[in-house]
């Protein structure tokens, strides 16, 4: 089925206009490749290659977000230039989804604000919710691309997606990450992480990759973008109110990206996140604090006293 409809996904990128060009030039690239099966809601699956009988999958979330950035005189090479590396490498694809020792290595977790694919098949990706409102998607990362993958592609790695999701935050925990240690204000001391890809997947385990950014209390974590996070260690009611004055950081930092992951906060306390809910009410910011942390202050306080 070849449907050039635009994804609801895709609107705020693209016209319907420009998706069919990027739609149908990538059908022209992969259909060198083999016969198109399907294309249809932003995925493209090509079979009939001379390397493997599986299906392959092409989704178009990267491009066309790439495209709506770049001139139209630059499409056509960028889409050929995109899609090249995974056609010019069928020997990769070819033991990648038959090997695990092999593939293990590209795993990778991409947190994302949706899936990449209609919520009718999530469950044929491999996907959880660390933090809530978000989903953390299993991604292989090889030849400088990001490829989601479908469960039935895999099936041959006979892995459990905890297996998975351990190797995969392995390898987010090696990625190089730029961090720094700052004091904002002169008033709260924060952790920045910044990568092209993981700096919000890096969070994910927060304690072990970066036990200084947690306090008494755990942590208050910002993610706005997949690049680039913050961390703030919790140490007292006190610590708490740096959401409040480090929001409008947030809400800028949300319009560097294509693809922004969350404008919220979140309290991170001993392996686990929290959604911190806040809104405005005439002119004024109002935070809520998490039922269980209130009590662990409120414990705290009366221990102390």
């Amino acid at each position: 089925m070849i449907d050039a409809t635009l994804p609801d996904k895709y609107e705020e990128f693209i016209s319907q206009l420009d998706y069919e060009a990027i739609f149908y030039k990538a059908i022209e690239i992969l259909g060198k490749f083999g016969d198109i099966k399907s294309a249809k809601d932003g995925e493209i699956v090509v079979t009939g290659t001379q390397y493997t009988t599986e299906n392959l999958h092409f989704f178009l979330d990267n491009i066309v977000r790439r495209c709506g950035q770049t001139p139209r005189t630059e499409w056509a090479d960028m889409i050929k230039s995109h899609f090249s590396n995974f056609t010019n490498n069928p020997s990769k694809d070819r033991y990648i989804w038959k090997d695990y020792d092999y593939a293990r290595q590209f795993l990778r977790v991409q947190v994302r604000p949706e899936l990449p694919m209609p919520v009718a098949n999530k469950n044929d990706l491999f996907y959880r919710q660390d933090f809530p409102g978000t989903y953390s998607v299993l991604v292989l990362d090889y030849d400088n691309k990001l490829q989601y993958f479908k469960r039935p592609l895999v099936k041959e790695w006979n892995k459990t997606d905890e297996e998975l999701f351990e190797d995969a935050l392995d390898n987010v925990a090696a990625e190089k990450m730029y961090s720094s240690e700052i004091s904002w204000n002169d008033a709260y001391d924060i952790n920045t992480f910044a990568n092209p890809s993981y700096a919000a997947s890096y969070l994910i385990e927060l304690e072990r990759n970066a036990p200084q950014a947690v306090g008494r209390f755990g942590a208050i974590v910002a993610i706005p973008l997949r690049t680039f996070t913050i961390a703030h260690p919790l140490e007292s009611i006190k610590s708490y109110d740096f959401i409040g004055h480090f929001k409008p950081m947030v809400l800028e930092y949300l319009k560097q990206d294509d693809i922004p992951v969350s404008e919220k906060f979140y309290w991170y306390y001993k392996g686990s996140y929290e959604k911190i809910n806040d809104h405005i009410k005439d002119g004024k910011m109002f935070i809520s604090m998490p039922e269980k942390l209130y009590h662990l202050m409120n414990k705290s306080e009366d221990e102390d006293d």
